[in-house]
């Protein structure tokens, strides 16, 4: 304990462009312990690892966090909340891909990015303020996410996930097919690419 003490009065020392610049997230106390108590020696070691193969973004149930640990993250300001139960580490840059793993995570299994979403991740150019879209292959109905567009198709059959920077998505034809039902003009742009 006491040399995490000690870290953090180091860590307060460093100006706010030192800290991102040498890629340190700020944490509690409160919530390095925790951590340290999941992961043993490495402290971050696990929790970092997951977190950078997920773009920046840690679900609750990922963190291995209590929900007592999970809040005082939230309101220490260690954590940043996007959804219910999903934050993005605080140092971690704020992407387009983040808001998109960000939405399939909090929807939960089975999910897809899709139409612009999957569109950007396989490479077509889109703009960076383009809504989360996301495919629910589940029966939910109560869902309903800040920026998130949940699709619910009816025709699935053929709908098999793809992975794309890590993120579960749909395939390059479907994407162009969904790509054509939000954004007709984006279709011939993706073609052209």
């Amino acid at each position: 304990r006491q040399r995490l003490v000690e870290t953090r009065v180091r860590f307060k020392r460093l100006s706010a462009e030192d800290r991102t610049s040498l890629g340190v997230l700020r944490f509690s106390i409160e919530t390095r312990i925790a951590i340290d108590r999941l992961f043993g020696s490495a402290p971050f070691g696990a929790f970092d690892d997951w977190a950078r193969a997920h773009h920046g973004i840690i679900t609750f149930e990922a963190s291995g966090l209590s929900r007592a640990s999970w809040y005082r993250a939230l309101h220490d300001g260690d954590l940043q909340q996007l959804h219910p139960w999903v934050a993005r580490l605080i140092g971690t840059p704020d992407t387009p891909e983040q808001r998109i793993i960000a939405g399939v995570h909090a929807i939960g299994e089975p999910a897809l990015a899709s139409h612009r979403s999957a569109a950007r991740l396989w490479g077509v150019p889109r703009p960076d303020d383009d809504p989360v879209d996301v495919i629910l292959l589940g029966e939910r109905r109560d869902l309903q996410l800040s920026g998130v567009v949940i699709h619910r198709p009816t025709d699935r059959e053929r709908l098999v996930p793809q992975r794309q920077y890590g993120i579960s998505c749909t395939n390059i034809l479907r994407t162009l097919l969904d790509l054509g039902a939000v954004d007709a003009d984006g279709v011939h742009a993706a073609v052209g690419h």
